[in-house]
């Protein structure tokens, strides 16, 4: 079983640093590191398509929460731009940061297919990195448990944690495209979709529509996508 750990913040020296927003950044900036590392030769395009990304997740994140999630959405838009007060979403981050990286991509009329498989490769790294964030701070409790191996030990007892379980399904998914070679992108949206789709089963205290939670209907968007890119890739090499 792992420890509870409940911690929002460390301090250096007098200045807050808070796990999330630490563990996200993080996560963010080995991603970049990464891509500027292995593409030399386009370290402008990946710099400033994480400047664009870095837009885009923070406003579909905030967009998202807000349809979704939020109990008050009049509250909610007075305090669209106060994201200090909580309220994002990983998925509405997810496709926010694809519209954005989406549209500096055709602004500078560049492939988004070539660009977008550099990016699934390290993705998952990066989302795992970004978790840690989450389970620090457990903010995804999950439902109740006797199994143990993955639970944390909650003050109430046996929990899943829904941001540990994440960080091991992407782990998980990075782990298998350190072994593969080529459709990062269509094997990243199958994988991480399905995971997804199994993990949130497991949430507390979420909306539903429909007997599922609005990021289960993410994951299928996820997964219609990558099978229909594989299907279509499928039919070139055949």
């Amino acid at each position: 079983m792992f420890p509870y750990i409940h911690t929002d913040f460390f301090l250096v020296g007098p200045m807050k640093i808070y796990f999330w927003g630490f563990f996200v950044s993080l996560g963010f900036l080995v991603s970049i590191i990464y891509l500027i590392k292995k593409y030399p030769k386009e370290k402008e395009t990946f710099v400033d398509i994480g400047l664009f990304a870095l837009l885009g997740s923070l406003l579909g994140a905030r967009v998202f929460y807000t349809l979704f999630y939020a109990n008050d959405i009049i509250f909610a838009l007075k305090h669209f731009f106060n994201i200090w007060l909580g309220g994002l979403s990983s998925f509405g981050g997810f496709f926010g940061t694809t519209l954005a990286i989406f549209i500096y991509i055709k602004l500078k009329k560049l492939n988004f297919y070539e660009i977008a498989q550099k990016i699934a490769f390290i993705l998952p790294l990066g989302l795992a990195i970004g978790r840690f964030g989450c389970f620090f701070i457990n903010d995804h409790p999950g439902i109740k448990t006797s199994f143990n191996f993955l639970a944390v030990a909650y003050p109430d007892g046996p929990r899943f944690d829904h941001g540990l379980l994440l960080i091991f399904l992407n782990l998980a998914i990075f782990a298998l495209f350190l072994k593969i070679k080529g459709r990062y992108l269509e094997y990243f949206m199958l994988l991480y979709g399905i995971g997804r789709f199994g993990l949130d089963f497991l949430r507390i205290d979420e909306p539903m529509f429909a007997g599922l939670i609005p990021s289960q209907y993410g994951s299928i968007l996820l997964i219609a996508l990558s099978l229909y890119l594989l299907k279509k890739l499928n039919k070139k090499e055949v």
